[in-house]
This record gives C-alpha cells, sequence and structure tokens, in this order.
C-alpha cells in the first residue's frame, strides 16, 4: 500500500498560529507550561492538544469571522452538569476572555485552562487512559523524549503513526510503533476467509503499511517536517534539545520502529523470536522496555533488549 502526501497542506504562516505568536491568550499559555501535556500540530493547520492521549482540545483553528478560535472536546473528558445526549464532540469558543462552551451544554466553567481547572479534565482522561494502557505508555514516552516531534500522525482513513521521532545522530525522521504486551494484534494468524481482516490488521501488515506509505513519500515526509518543527519552535513548543535543528539534509528511516513500554523478562523471552519473525523484513527493530522511560535513539546493532534487525 502506497499513498502520496503532500507537505504543501500545512501552511507556517497560517492565521491559527500566527494568531496565537500574539500572545493574547493566557489559556494558551497555560496549556504550554503544563508539563504533562502534549501539543501536536496538525496537517490542516489545526492544533490538538492531549494529557495522556486524551485530546483536552480537537481541532483548534482560529475563525477570522467571528474572531475567536474553535475547538472541541469529547465530552467523556469535562464534567458535564447534564448529559445533552447529543453529538459527543462539543464545541468550544476560546478568546482572550477564556473558554466557553455553547449554551445549550451545562458544564463546569473552565476559565483560561489554569492548573485547578485542567486537573478536572486530567481526572476525567486518567479514568479511561491510565498509565498502562497503550496510549498511557505512548505519551510518557513523549514526557521523557524531546526528540518526538508528533504524536497520532494520520493520513487517509488507515494511517495512523504514534510517534515520529527525530534522531539526531543518524539524522532521520523516524516513525515508531507503540505496543502493549496484550495486544491481539501481534500474534494473530488468518485461517481462513473469515479471518481475512483481522490478517490485514496484524503487526506485519500495520508496519508494512507504514514502510510503503515512507518509502512513496521520503521528501514531502521531510518538507513536511521541517514546517513542523518551524512551526514548533516558533510557538516555543520545543525543547532546548531541538530548536537548533535543520532537516535540510536528513533521510526518512523508511522501516518503522516499534516499542514496547510494559515488558517482562519472560514474556519478551517467550515472544521476541516469534516478533522478529513477523516483521524482520519490514521494521528496523523493536525495543522491550519495562517502563517508557529509556531512549529510542537508532542504535547499529542489538543491545540488551533493543532488537536491530539487519
Amino acid at each position: 500500500m502506497s499513498s502520496q502526501f503532500n507537505a504543501k497542506i500545512l501552511n507556517p504562516s497560517d492565521e491559527t498560529f500566527n494568531e496565537l505568536k500574539t500572545g493574547n491568550y493566557p489559556w494558551w499559555d497555560n496549556l504550554k507550561k503544563n508539563e504533562n501535556i502534549s501539543i501536536q500540530i496538525r496537517k490542516d493547520n489545526t492544533i490538538d492538544v492531549y494529557y495522556n492521549g486524551g485530546a483536552i482540545l480537537s481541532n483548534l483553528k482560529y475563525d477570522k469571522k467571528i474572531k475567536e478560535f474553535t475547538a472541541s472536546i469529547h465530552s467523556k473528558f469535562i464534567p458535564l452538569k447534564k448529559e445533552t445526549g447529543k453529538n459527543p464532540n462539543q464545541l468550544l469558543s476560546l478568546s482572550s476572555n477564556g473558554v466557553s462552551f455553547s449554551k445549550e451544554i451545562e458544564t463546569m466553567e473552565f476559565l483560561q485552562f489554569e492548573k485547578k481547572e485542567l486537573t478536572k479534565i486530567i481526572n476525567r482522561i486518567n479514568q479511561y487512559n491510565d498509565a498502562k494502557s497503550e496510549k498511557g505508555i505512548q505519551f510518557k514516552f513523549i514526557a521523557n523524549d524531546p526528540f518526538i516531534i508528533d504524536a497520532e500522525f494520520q493520513f487517509g482513513n488507515t494511517l495512523r503513526f504514534d510517534l515520529v521521532r527525530l534522531d539526531k545522530k543518524e539524522k532521520k525522521i523516524v516513525f515508531i510503533e507503540v505496543k502493549t504486551m496484550g495486544d491481539p494484534r501481534l500474534f494473530v494468524e488468518k485461517k481462513n476467509k473469515k479471518e481475512k481482516k483481522a490478517a490485514s490488521e496484524d503487526i506485519n501488515s500495520q508496519l508494512k503499511n507504514y514502510y510503503d506509505f515512507a518509502e512513496a513519500n521520503t521528501d514531502s515526509i521531510r518538507d513536511y517536517y521541517k514546517k513542523v518543527l518551524l512551526i514548533k519552535n516558533d510557538l516555543k513548543l520545543t525543547k532546548p534539545e531541538v530548536k537548533g535543528l535543520s532537516l535540510d539534509e536528513w533521510d526518512v528511516e523508511l522501516k518503522p520502529l516499534l516499542v514496547f513500554g510494559d515488558c517482562e523478562k519472560e514474556w519478551i523471552k517467550t515472544n521476541s523470536d516469534k516478533i522478529y519473525q513477523k516483521i524482520k523484513d519490514v521494521a528496523y527493530g523493536t525495543y522491550y522496555f519495562a517502563k517508557p522511560e529509556y531512549s529510542l535513539d537508532l542504535i547499529p546493532t542489538s543491545n540488551h533488549n533493543r532488537h536491530v534487525y539487519k
């Protein structure tokens, strides 16, 4: 599978990014300074804001007609006074005066997303995405690694990359898939026609799709992440380790990296060879970590529980 990706769909000069740089929005400053929150740039010139894999704001963008930002949040992440029974994605308006919902929505006020207000949302997200969930592990990697430039990058209806990382030593853009030991797609096998769909979603098919996408779109991917880096630098979203990077001479690593953040030694002994046999031709390697707090640097050869396939 391969699809053409156009980097022009992201514009660093879009009004959304320019308006946020004015410094007129306390709620934006409060989101940025919260170390537990991950802010990601999207290819349609919007922004998604996450805590622990739950979207605090989805599709944040500036509306020039009303001179306000708009976004949405899932109703399960906000303490509604009264259930609406309507679309679970609730719309917000965000101006210099603060955050507000439509009049039909009865919820607690969030004002400027100050810490005590964000805690209400964070506590609800933790009910769905705890630290041991795949999303919890994914976003813990982000918190510990300044070189992760993107998360939840989606292309079309079938491709969604968990993490995108800038490997400074190798000068490569790397796609990363995060799994837990309990993911059923690791070992699914097609035994009959009824299981064809399940087999198409197994780890080999998933990583092969990533490989095909990277191979077909190397130049566009590099151009796109040059823009993402520029925007994140302008909005002061990058860590010091990343600010001075230039991606002009960088390559895209065609083979994605598979990483775990909840592994046990016996599970690794039992399953690492099975995983190797399934993905050795389409993956750079597999990193088996007990906790999501280790470096995701590319290494040339296997080292302890970092298995490299060459």
